[in-house]
């Protein structure tokens, strides 16, 4: 299921909990894990994002990679365009899975829309 994103200034409970919500997170700025190609792209225009996944909620996408991406720490995703229409390269693997499932969720974000990976092929 495709979710368009939508930039809120104040995001509510019930925004965080809504797939495809982005808003900026001044206060991650501080956060030592933000990823190289943030700090190289975009620390001196924008705030850190986060975005609304389907059934995780928000993650800050201008995060370094989960340790569990052996040989890029550090980096992180290759972000372009302006919030909300975001495109985000390789795809968005997200959280622990379980059940043998790599990632918890796993999509992709093309000029501002989150959607699934309906092919199950492998994970970027």
């Amino acid at each position: 299921m495709p979710w368009t994103c939508r930039l809120v200034d104040n995001p509510t409970q019930e925004d965080k909990q809504t797939p495809g919500v982005m808003f900026f997170a001044p206060w991650a700025r501080k956060n030592r894990h933000l990823s190289l190609e943030y700090k190289r792209d975009w620390a001196d225009k924008r705030d850190p994002i986060c975005l609304v996944f389907p059934d995780y909620g928000p993650v800050i996408i201008d995060h370094a990679y989960y340790p569990e991406v052996v040989g890029q720490e550090g980096h992180g995703w290759t972000i372009t365009g302006e919030a909300p229409k975001l495109t985000v390269s390789p795809s968005l693997g997200i959280g622990q899975g379980q059940n043998g499932r790599r990632w918890h969720y796993h999509g992709y974000l093309k000029d501002g829309v989150l959607s699934d990976d309906i092919e199950g092929g492998p994970h970027s």
